[in-house]
């Protein structure tokens, strides 16, 4: 009998063995051991096995369907941090720009809160608080997008992309704000435009990579329709758009980012001389109203959704829910925005200053004012003149002209 006859058997079993050892199930009965969802749904397509009944049946699957939370994505302390992040983009995006509008109204001066001696003006007036927060808001864009592509290349879970889906869309647009209301802190029109370039499309790719295509969205939905007890797989899913929408919306933003910045640096040349440069410069600056209120309602509906997201999936996952706990990671998030408050705490000390000053000037002058007011003159007898060092000799002082015309005269007879 040749020797291979009497290896077939052997080679017959060499696949089972080698999937064993590599933890790849090879029956319907032992494949509730997946190590992620992806693998599940690899095996259960090529032995054709209905989806939602494995689902149904491995009730450890729903845990890789949604997963127990992510810390460092949607943990306690980087819930709050996003929430910071977007309510310091409605202070210093949008309410910055209206009120460095506002206060250049003669009745605003005159507000004893927000008037130009206030606390609050001092705050909000100086471009430095502001300049602060682009800088971290923008190194937390340009991270949450590098963290967003390297965490799609893992086998997330469909919370995991859902989340990640959301917060690339919520910190898009406050990108958008904070550019669009910034004043001008580089020198250049076109470095802002590059830097505002950079974080853009970082973010945007990560965005890009957040969507599921049809084939994932029903494997995943089959999936989350044989999870007992959880809620409809709509509530917790990345919603699937196509990939012309990405770069339709890229476009825009990128075309309206760049005229906005020309507008600005060319704005007030080209206003002070033609009226009609003044007119369109106007309906531009209505124009880019409107994009911001846009922006700032999509942020705020992306910050909500965050929040729902993570609060359904607490319902899922139950006490094996991990993204409650105040680990080292969820605490040093929140330390993220500190410098924010720090420069205003600068701010605030020079404004203490001022008034402290304003105040002890105040102060001396009502106390001297009364003193000059109730000094007497001295008496008549008591006057004294400063001592002079050396007296300066007197000169006479020459007779008047029609007396020296008369001396001539008489002397001119007299000699006759």
């Amino acid at each position: 009998m040749p020797l291979h006859s009497l290896l077939f058997p052997f080679l017959l079993l060499l696949p089972a063995v080698t999937g064993q050892q590599l933890g790849v199930p090879v029956s319907a009965a032992d494949n509730c051991s997946f190590p992620d969802m992806q693998s599940f749904f690899t095996y259960a397509l090529d032995h054709g096995l209905n989806l939602t009944a494995e689902v149904e049946r491995c009730q450890n699957l729903c845990i890789l369907t949604y997963g127990v939370g992510n810390p460092d994505l949607s943990g306690i302390g980087m819930m709050y941090s996003y929430t910071f992040q977007v309510s310091l983009t409605i202070l210093l995006g949008p309410l910055f720009r209206i009120f460095l509008l506002l206060s250049s109204q003669p009745w605003w001066h005159t507000s004893p809160v927000l008037g130009t001696e206030s606390g609050l003006h001092k705050i909000l007036s100086n471009p430095d608080v502001q300049l602060v927060f682009w800088e971290a808001n923008g190194f937390i864009v340009f991270a949450s997008a590098v963290a967003t592509l390297v965490r799609m290349r893992q086998s997330p879970t469909i919370f995991e992309v859902a989340q990640m889906q959301v917060l690339m869309f919520m910190q898009l647009n406050s990108l958008l704000i904070i550019f669009f209301c910034l004043l001008h802190p580089v020198a250049r029109w076109w470095q802002r435009f590059f830097q505002f370039l950079l974080g853009f499309g970082v973010a945007m790719a990560a965005l890009y990579e957040s969507r599921l295509n049809r084939a994932d969205e029903n494997n995943w939905y089959l999936a989350g329709l044989g999870c007992v007890d959880v809620p409809a797989f709509k509530t917790i899913t990345p919603i699937p758009f196509p990939s012309p929408v990405v770069f339709f919306a890229a476009v825009i933003c990128v075309s309206a980012f760049l005229i906005q910045s020309l507008s600005e640096h060319k704005g007030v040349t080209k206003g002070n001389k033609y009226p009609r440069a003044r007119k369109v410069l106007r309906g531009l600056e209505v124009l880019w109203g409107l994009f911001v209120s846009a922006s700032l309602a999509a942020m705020v509906i992306g910050l909500v959704t965050l929040w729902r997201q993570r609060f359904q999936l607490q319902g899922v996952a139950g006490d094996a829910f991990e993204d409650h706990i105040w680990g080292f990671g969820q605490v040093a998030a929140l330390f993220t925005w500190i410098p924010i408050p720090v420069e205003m705490s600068y701010r605030v000390n020079d404004w203490l200053k001022d008034r402290s000053k304003r105040r002890r000037a105040a102060k001396e002058g009502r106390t001297e004012k009364p003193a000059l007011l109730d000094e007497k003159p001295p008496p008549s007898g008591d006057i004294t003149m400063a001592p002079a060092a050396t007296a300066l000799p007197t000169q006479p002082t020459p007779p008047d002209k029609p007396a020296m015309m008369a001396g001539k005269t008489a002397d001119s007879q007299s000699q006759v």
